[in-house]
This record gives structure tokens, C-alpha cells and sequence, in this order.
């Protein structure tokens, strides 16, 4: 099964998800992660989102997977949606993506990376992470720059069909483990 990561607008959790609570900052990361995200709860869709698009870049051999991954979903003034990063692996790792700028009248588009999940295996994260993407979306395409440390790789695709409630569920969930986690990384 291949998943997705997670972007945001704001650093601020979804205010329609229930709280996470915190866990205590002596126990260790590994513990941390694992537990906030097996605590946090996807929310119902909320009325007037929408999918701006979902696009997926991918090369994949048999038994491993690389490639980047966009789907972006916008209510009103606010664009949320979830970036999947495969690095060899099947299942891909997530992120709440932060600094979001939904696409403008001129289809442009950025955010960046801060934290990464990778909850098919027994470590889920959160993973520190520098990435950054700056493009531009068009009609049913999308072109730009994935920036992971020194390395770019040009992205481009074109839209595909996804389940908005699916994806939703996803965001919801990860901005809640985000939440729980608090500042901590590895």
C-alpha cells in the first residue's frame, strides 16, 4: 500500500481534531512518536474542501519505490494537504509540511518540510527533515523543484484521482500526532 505525507498552511493543529494529549518530555523519542501517532484520530470532512489536485512523481522496481508525491485540498483561504516521500522503501514516509502558499492567481505554489512520519514500520518518527518545494500548479498539472539538502529534482505531473475524504483523514490524523509531539525530533 502506498500512503501519504501531510502538508499544512499553518504550524497550528486542525482545530476540528480532538487534543492529543502530551506525553511526558523524559520519555524517549522513539516512544513518543509511536505513541502520539497511534492516539491521534482522523476528523470528519469539513464542508467546502476541495481537491486542488494530487500529483505523483514515482520510479518503482518490484520491491522498491522512489519519488515524490502532492495532494493538495483547499477551504476558503486555507490550502492543507499531504506530500509523500519514497526513499527506496514500498510505503512511503509522511510530513506535515509547514510555510504552505496556496497556489495564486499564477498557479504558484511553496512549502517546506519539517518533520517526517514513516508509520509502516515499527519506528514511526518524527524524523527531522529539510525539504522544500517551489512550483506551480496548472489546470490539472503541476511543475517545479523538490529541494532535499543540496540535492534538486525537477517534479512534474499531472493530476490524478483520489479520495478527498481518504486524504483528509490522513491530514487530520498527522496534524494531531504533530501536535502531541511538540518540538521534538530526531
Amino acid at each position: 500500500m502506498i500512503l501519504a505525507l501531510v502538508l499544512s498552511c499553518s504550524s497550528t493543529p486542525n482545530p476540528e481534531s480532538e487534543p492529543v494529549p502530551a506525553l511526558e518530555p523524559a520519555e524517549p523519542i522513539e516512544e513518543v512518536g509511536k505513541n502520539c501517532y497511534a492516539a491521534a484520530k482522523e476528523t470528519p470532512l469539513p464542508q467546502g474542501l476541495v481537491s486542488v489536485g494530487s500529483f505523483t512523481q514515482i520510479r518503482a522496481t518490484e520491491d522498491h519505490a522512489y519519488g515524490h508525491g502532492f495532494d493538495l485540498m483547499r477551504n476558503g483561504d486555507t490550502c492543507v494537504g499531504l506530500y509523500s516521500l519514497w526513499e527506496g522503501n514500498i510505503e512511503a514516509h509522511f510530513a506535515v509540511i509547514e510555510d504552505l502558499s496556496c497556489p495564486d492567481a499564477d498557479g504558484k505554489l511553496s512549502f517546506r518540510v519539517g518533520r517526517m512520519w514513516w508509520p509502516g514500520y515499527g519506528d514511526v518518527g518524527p524524523f527531522k527533515s529539510a525539504i522544500r518545494f517551489d512550483g506551480t500548479v496548472n489546470g490539472d498539472a503541476i511543475t517545479g523543484t523538490v529541494t532535499q539538502g543540496d540535492e534538486k529534482t525537477p517534479f512534474e505531473a499531472k493530476g490524478e484521482d483520489v479520495s478527498l475524504e481518504v486524504r483528509w483523514g490522513q491530514y487530520t490524523q498527522l496534524s494531531a500526532a504533530d501536535a502531541c509531539v511538540g518540538d521534538r525530533v530526531r
